[in-house]
């Protein structure tokens, strides 16, 4: 049976980015499954106290600049900073999680952070869900009618229960087990215990 780590992440989350463009060759490279579980990270942070980046914060900034610095080490061109907060999140991640089930949720995902961070927009609105799902050649409409049904909503909350329990809170997280892994730059310290433990 293939090692699997478990890849928690919210398409709201900044440093998600780094994560979406590299884990899945990461993985392979080291013969390592990995499992994409979208949650709604919102909710729980707004438990926490609000949003982690305030506009126009030393934080911020500093989050802007360190983006920048390691897509540059990726070879990465995102056009930053992007809008933040995304709005769309929430709708995101549950076309994300019907997408996972469907085997084309990878591709939305990288169209919908290539958008959002590597085009010139003023921010992203649900139309720019659409055009994501057009460019990889699925009928938007129907998707976007699944992803707004009260089931799918119950499915993502529910993920976002289990994220809670296993003590998430934040984004991108990385999880062998119940053992976690928060942040981009942990995602090689979880394919180490995944691969000796």
């Amino acid at each position: 049976m293939t090692r699997c780590i478990d890849f928690w992440f919210s398409l709201g989350s900044t440093y998600t980015y780094l994560s979406v463009m590299r884990c899945s060759e990461v993985c392979s490279r080291n013969d390592l499954g990995m499992r994409w579980r979208p949650f709604q990270l919102k909710s729980i942070l707004e438990e926490l106290s609000g949003l982690p980046f305030k506009e126009g914060s030393p934080k911020t900034a500093y989050m802007w600049h360190d983006l920048a610095r390691k897509s540059s080490k990726l070879g990465l061109e995102p056009n930053l900073p992007a809008p933040y907060p995304n709005m769309q999140a929430h709708l995101g991640n549950r076309i994300a999680r019907i997408g996972l089930d469907h085997g084309w949720g990878v591709d939305f995902i990288q169209s919908y952070y290539r958008k959002w961070f590597e085009t010139e927009h003023s921010g992203m609105e649900e139309s720019d869900l659409v055009e994501c799902l057009d460019d990889i050649g699925q009928d938007a409409a129907s998707v976007m009618e699944i992803a707004k049904d009260p089931e799918t909503v119950a499915r993502l909350d529910a993920e976002t229960d289990e994220a809670r329990r296993l003590g998430i809170f934040g984004a991108p997280t990385f999880v062998v087990g119940e053992e976690l892994f928060w942040g981009d730059d942990r995602l090689e310290d979880a394919i180490e215990f995944c691969t000796t433990r």
